[in-house]
């Protein structure tokens, strides 16, 4: 079997015509599939050699309705009572807020403070804390970025 028939049985045009020389051609020069793999990783699955846009496996999640906006290995809420002061740990939450310094691994003044209206209408300013929060006596959580007010 040569190029030029298989050319012809697939265009489904026969060789004597002078139009199947041009649509032969045409064919043949036709740049095929660039085989090239991308070498980054997808945003989507994590794995390396397509793009997000690419993902067979987000396709697959967005026809089962399964799309989620963020990912993460867990998600859970935990309560520890301090004395008078109770610690309400949301892990989806967009930020955390306390007024307990002096339990932060450290804390840093912001360059920009945070102002929070609190419930008597008055304006507050915080800083950026560290807390490392032991969960169970073996697992550890780090609740980094917290707004510590005053």
């Amino acid at each position: 079997m040569t190029l030029a028939y298989a050319i012809q049985a697939l265009s489904g045009v026969d060789a004597s015509d002078e139009s199947s020389s041009a649509q032969q051609k045409a064919f043949v020069a036709k740049k095929s599939y660039d085989k090239r793999r991308f070498n980054g990783k997808c945003f989507y699955c994590k794995k390396t050699g397509h793009k997000e846009t690419e993902c067979r496996k987000k396709e697959a999640d967005e026809e089962r309705g399964q799309v989620a906006r963020e990912t993460s290995d867990y998600a859970f809420t935990a309560t520890s009572a301090m004395g008078k002061t109770e610690w309400l740990v949301d892990s989806g939450a967009s930020s955390h807020k306390t007024s307990v310094r002096d339990k932060f691994v450290s804390t840093k003044e912001l360059k920009m403070p945070v102002r929070t209206t609190i419930a008597d209408g008055k304006k507050i300013r915080s800083c950026n804390g560290h807390r490392r929060i032991e969960a169970d006596g073996r697992n550890v959580c780090h609740a980094v970025g917290c707004f510590v007010y005053p």
